[in-house]
């Protein structure tokens, strides 16, 4: 949880919202160093889709490809459990947006007011055919 709130500041999920995506049966990933959680992905796969619900890497540890092998891999898992597309939101003014592009997910839909904030979200998605 102090890697959601420190990458996400005041519009981090509480651990409550965790613990309710796990319960439904998502999963979080992480990566460790030195003992210190540095990257995490929280995601669920149903009816054949997985949603990638948060995904956070250390500012320190940025650059270094772990937030595209998280994805990656957990791509991978979405589709060895039959799932067919892959879909998340992004706040409308997050330059998230453009790494999302280039691994090869495509905007969709502007969701207006999604955030508890009242931010717009970008919803993007991604075939795993």
């Amino acid at each position: 949880m102090s890697l959601e709130k420190l990458v996400f500041e005041g519009e981090s999920y509480t651990s409550e919202i965790f613990q309710q995506y796990i319960k439904m049966g998502g999963e979080v990933w992480v990566i460790e160093e030195d003992g210190e959680i540095i990257a995490y992905i929280l995601y669920i796969i149903y009816d054949r889709m997985a949603h990638l619900i948060s995904i956070a890497v250390h500012p320190n540890h940025r650059g270094k490809g772990l937030g595209r092998k998280l994805i990656s891999k957990m791509e991978e898992e979405a589709k060895r459990q039959g799932a067919e597309r892959v879909w998340l939101e992004v706040k409308a003014n997050n330059p998230a947006r453009t790494f999302y592009r280039r691994m090869g997910y495509r905007e969709i839909i502007r969701v207006e007011r999604y955030y508890p904030n009242g931010n717009d979200a970008i919803r993007m998605m991604k075939e795993i055919l």
